[in-house]
């Protein structure tokens, strides 16, 4: 591969692909106006949402009926203008793009009044589920779908769009599948099941999914959940373990479990060969669950039918209780929550039995016909994580195609405490053999107030540089350093056509020259296993001219007790391993737990920094901590870290030193630096464990 640098309308194809930094910002309903029965009393009262707990709440305030959007939210969606789509239960729609309110109604040529269901389809086009038909909406003109066109009822209770475009219908008598001019319906497996139930009828679909695999979910009024591979069913009901038969909502997580909402029996996780069930004797607010969201942070959300809405952070509940000081009609608002939906702002909306709520913080705020409405753009929160735009590259793999049969993927995981993002590339010969591999951490700095990246290539190449975020799509700019050749300042765009597809554009600026074109490639998402866990055995570099001082530490899990850490001491094993067919080593730094996953603490990165000819060294911590700075290697082979730190608002200096002892062992020891000298912090050993 030649790196030299070049002048021209195309980049060499391996510096292109080595520069394309992936980046990607990136229904289940109740009966109209039916209200569901009143939960039983909780085993221990919800926490309540605005104020603290008070055996006297103060008394309510006027009914607000008036005020509502509309007495029943079932939908809420964001179109890729940013306009917003309001689904009532007997209201049609509302409309809102940032400057006024509309409704659209049945007069307006919307198939119906109950809206059950939204998508938009790659050409723009709003679809819409309601109880008389599918309509969709084009240039400002309804087209409808009924009985007459194939669908098997025209009470649509679910609209879906899977990956090859088809969209799916599910109706008051089953599923239906559109392939662009007419309706078909999809017979669906029938299920003996032990204690029959329904709230209508087992032919009732309320929900269709799809999964990282493909695999399409459809949940039933009765009888449990069906999978179909593309050839094949296979159903589960309470007889395979599920909490209940009749289903309200399917929804993935970032790790490729499935969530099924059931109505009365709980909440039902499949890891792909068991289910683990949730009620209220775990901390739902009850066993009614109506719709389910796994939101940018990774915590899950369930809505219930008669006690709000309860949020999942994979340890404990939280109960998101109604608000005896809001009444709506007579009752107080947010007791029974039908849709959750998470805007590109990560504004997390809900409709309610009571109307339009929004999470605020750590409140739940009403939002009525004069609003609040999220500023535009919103003003993130203190303690946003600006990473979590970038939240939808974890699911799948990305692949761009390359001449003779190559393929390069990408694949994106979390850094620890979810505050920073690390994608490998690998680049394999149509064989399947791995040719080569690249190294991109993607981070929020505190001290430059910018998500920062470093990108490791091969051949000694190193990326610097930052992101912006415009809208779903996002621009770097940054600096590529060559080990023998004049940097160059260049810039990637990223402009994505829907969830699963962008392209990526490389330009390059030269002098006061403005950025012109060299390549652009198209990537798509596809689906993948789960990649492989980050302390993995890595093949070594073909040469490691610079870090060789670095190779006792590496293929080994060294475990240290007793380190002062957050205000604690902490035992720690840090796992240090080659980075794929880079010059350049990666620690992962985790304390154990007692039964379960180990708390990931930090990542450090150690590599060859071509422009400034030194070893240079990269921590990221849990808690949003930036660490970096230049390693030196001592006379007596001992490692020397001159680091400054940048911790929120506060910038640190430390100094760290690691000797190799002759029993095997590796001494660790800090100091806090300042103008009056140094303060040893601690002196602890790492044994290989």
């Amino acid at each position: 591969m030649s790196s030299l640098p070049v002048r021209s309308n195309a980049c060499p194809r391996p510096i292109a692909v080595a520069l394309t930094f992936v980046i990607a910002l990136p229904a289940c309903f109740a009966a109209p106006n039916e209200e569901p029965d009143t939960p039983p009393l909780l085993r221990r009262p919800p926490e309540p949402f605005v104020g603290p707990i008070d055996d006297k709440p103060d008394p309510p305030i006027k009914d607000m009926a008036d005020q509502q959007i509309s007495e029943y939210i079932r939908e809420v969606f964001q179109d890729r203008d940013g306009v917003y789509w309001f689904g009532t239960n007997g209201d049609g729609l509302a409309r809102y793009d940032g400057e006024s309110l509309k409704y659209i109604s049945v007069k307006d040529g919307l198939a119906g009044s109950a809206i059950r269901g939204i998508l938009q389809a790659p050409d723009g086009a709003m679809w819409f589920a309601t109880e008389g038909g599918v309509s969709r909406y084009a240039e400002g003109k309804f087209t409808n779908h009924t009985i007459a066109n194939g669908l098997s009822d025209n009470e649509v209770w679910c609209i879906f769009r899977d990956r090859a475009g088809i969209i799916w219908a599910g109706t008051h008598e089953g599923v239906c599948r559109f392939d662009g001019k007419t309706w078909t319906p999809f017979p669906l497996p029938r299920i003996d099941v032990t204690e029959p139930e329904s709230r209508f009828t087992p032919k009732v679909v309320f929900c269709i999914f799809q999964d990282r695999s493909g695999n399409l979910w459809f949940g039933t009024d009765g009888e449990g959940v069906h999978r179909y591979d593309g050839k094949s069913f296979t159903s589960y009901t309470t007889k395979e373990g599920l909490a209940g038969n009749l289903v309200r909502s399917i929804a993935g997580d970032r790790l490729g479990r499935i969530w099924i909402g059931t109505e009365g029996g709980g909440v039902s996780c499949f890891n792909g060969r068991t289910f683990r069930n949730f009620t209220s004797k775990d901390g739902l607010n009850n066993d009614r669950i109506f719709e389910i969201l796994e939101d940018r942070s990774g915590n899950m959300w369930f809505s219930t039918l008669g006690a709000g809405a309860c949020r999942y952070d994979g340890k404990t509940f939280r109960a998101f209780a109604e608000d005896p000081n809001l009444i709506i009609n007579g009752r107080p608002a947010r007791s029974h929550v039908q849709e959750f939906f998470e805007d590109r702002d990560g504004v997390l909306w809900l409709g309610c039995s009571g109307g339009l709520f929004r999470l605020d913080g750590e409140r739940i705020i009403n939002v009525t016909r004069e609003g609040p409405w999220p500023s535009s753009p919103k003003k993130p929160a203190a303690n946003a994580n600006p990473l979590e735009h970038f939240a939808q590259m974890i699911l799948g793999e990305w692949r761009l195609g390359l001449i003779n049969d190559a393929i390069q993927s990408d694949t994106w995981g979390w850094g620890p405490g979810r505050r920073s993002l690390v994608a490998r590339t690998v680049n394999s010969r149509g064989d399947g053999e791995t040719t080569s591999g690249v190294c991109r951490v993607l981070y929020w700095h505190p001290g430059r107030k910018k998500i920062a990246m470093l990108a490791l290539l091969w051949q000694g190449m190193i990326g610097e540089g930052t992101a912006t975020i415009k809208g779903d799509n996002a621009r770097f700019d940054y600096i590529l350093h060559y080990p023998t050749h004049p940097s160059r300042k260049l810039i990637l765009d990223w402009k994505f056509d829907g969830p699963n597809k962008y392209r990526s554009t490389l330009l390059e600026i030269v002098g006061e020259d403005d950025p012109f074109e060299l390549a652009s490639w198209d990537y798509v998402r596809t689906d993948a296993p789960t990649p492989p866990a980050a302390n993995a055995k890595a093949t070594p570099p073909s040469t490691t001219q610079h870090v060789t001082a670095l190779k006792p530490l590496v293929g080994h899990t060294w475990a240290a007790t007793g380190i002062p850490m957050n205000g604690r001491r902490v035992d720690i094993q840090s796992h240090v391993d080659w980075i794929p067919h880079v010059e350049a080593i990666h620690a992962r730094i985790v304390e154990p737990t007692q039964g379960g996953e180990p708390e990931h603490l930090f990542d450090t990165y150690v590599y060859h920094h071509t422009g400034t000819n030194s070893l240079h060294c990269l921590a990221l911590s849990n808690l949003g901590a930036v660490y970096e700075g230049d390693v030196n290697v001592l006379d007596d082979g001992a490692l020397q870290l001159e680091l400054t730190g940048y911790e929120d608002d506060a910038v640190i200096r430390r100094l760290v030193r690691f000797d190799f002892e002759k029993d095997g062992s590796l001494r660790h020891r800090a100091w806090s630096v300042s103008r009056e000298g140094r303060t040893l912090l601690f002196d602890v050993y790492h044994r290989i464990a």
